[in-house]
This record gives C-alpha cells, sequence and structure tokens, in this order.
C-alpha cells in the first residue's frame, strides 16, 4: 500500500501524461517517463514508449473537445496513475525513493511548460511562485509577511501600536 503521498504523486503523473500529450513538453516527459518505467529493464522502457506514443495518438487525433473527450482523457490519466502506483508498490523502500525522486521531475516539467504556456506564475524546484499578494490591515493594524530568498517565510500578527486611531 503507497503512503498519501506516494499515491498523490501516482496521481499528478497520470495528470501529466494527458497534460503533456501534444506540447512541447511532451518528448522530454515520454522520455523521463520511460526511464521511470524502464529500471527494470530495456523492454520495459520500450513498452513504456509504445503505450505513450499510443496514448498520445489517442488524446491527439480527432479532438473535439466533448464530453466523450474528457472522459477518455480521465480514462487515459487513471491508467497511467494506476501503472505509475503499481510499479511504485514494486519497489523496496531506496527505490521507491530514488523512482518518487525521478517522477516529481518529470511532473514538475510538465507542471513549469503548462504554466509558461497559460503565462502564470511559475517558479523551478523547490520554489515559490505567486501572482498577486494582498495583505489587508483595518481599524490601525498593519498586516505583512515576508519571503526571504533562503526559503524563510514570516508571517504573524504585528505587534499592537502605540496608541489607536479613531
Amino acid at each position: 500500500m503507497l503512503t498519501e503521498a506516494l499515491a498523490a504523486l501516482a496521481g499528478a503523473g497520470g495528470t501529466a501524461v494527458v497534460q503533456a500529450a501534444g506540447t512541447d513538453a511532451w518528448g522530454a516527459f515520454r522520455d523521463r517517463l520511460a526511464a521511470f518505467f524502464g529500471r527494470s529493464g530495456e523492454r520495459s522502457a520500450r513498452t513504456t514508449l509504445e503505450r505513450l506514443d499510443r496514448t498520445a495518438g489517442e488524446l491527439t487525433t480527432g479532438s473535439t473537445d466533448g464530453p466523450a473527450d474528457d472522459e477518455l482523457r480521465d480514462r487515459l490519466r487513471d491508467r497511467w496513475q494506476n501503472r505509475i502506483a503499481d510499479l511504485l508498490e514494486d519497489l523496496d523502500d531506496t527505490e521507491r525513493e530514488a523512482a518518487a525522486e525521478e517522477l516529481r521531475a518529470a511532473v514538475s516539467l510538465v507542471d513549469r511548460h503548462i504554466g509558461d504556456a497559460r503565462g502564470a506564475h511559475v517558479a523551478g524546484d523547490r520554489g515559490l511562485a505567486a501572482g498577486t499578494v494582498t495583505a489587508h490591515a483595518e481599524q490601525g493594524s498593519i498586516a505583512g509577511g515576508v519571503v526571504n530568498i533562503d526559503g524563510g517565510v514570516t508571517l504573524g500578527n504585528p505587534s499592537r501600536p502605540d496608541s489607536p486611531r479613531d
């Protein structure tokens, strides 16, 4: 049985397959996912490449963005999620952690590409990206937060002002 975090990672992997198909990120993602599955041998990597190509073909041919397409995307996402989860379950703890890191990197590649394509704010590995951050204070109070380059974030209630304002 996978931990909740690894099950979520498998879900993110399945979603990334569906999101990346037909985009500029597909080639690099496809190769990384084949390497992820190829840890059990060259034949497994080849089989994965063939499956990924079939998946991409199904997703990119005759798309009408209708309910049938949503069902197809959901079905393919679930299929890849299950494949990824099965592989992770079959590994020992050390192999599982290394595989999870590989999968995180592959998913991150797709997340960055999809975010860039949508004009979203995108951060690199271990990054934080934000569009607009608003701090609101009322009745003479102060609101704020600090994000430090070293990764520290400070949020909290500021000290009370010396004299109340009316």
